[in-house]
């Protein structure tokens, strides 16, 4: 899933995480292999987001789905895996009370 800049924010205000930026070569090459959305890294590998329906939470929720692993330690390469939700979720828009 691709993010508006409004869903960006919602999420870093509710995270403190950023996505990778758009340009960066990384990023286009994740595209090529992953399609267009926009990407998260973090200790745990590489992640995207999905809508996902769930009665308890409004303002679009959306499921982090990790899409690729650190091959080591150091962190310094990915691995492409099978979509493996994480079990976060996340609003995708925030009201003008910030909830």
């Amino acid at each position: 899933m691709k993010l508006n800049a409004a869903q960006i924010d919602a999420v870093r205000q509710q995270t403190n995480i950023d996505p990778l930026p758009e340009g960066n070569t990384d990023v286009d090459q994740l595209k090529t292999h992953f399609g267009d959305h926009t990407f998260y890294l973090d200790m745990n590998g590489l992640h995207v987001l999905e809508p996902v329906k769930d009665a308890d939470m409004d303002g679009e929720p959306a499921a982090v789905i990790r899409i690729a692993h650190w091959t080591d330690d150091d962190r310094t390469a990915l691995a492409p895996q099978s979509p493996e939700v994480t079990g976060s979720v996340v609003k995708l828009s925030i009201d003008e009370e910030g909830e």
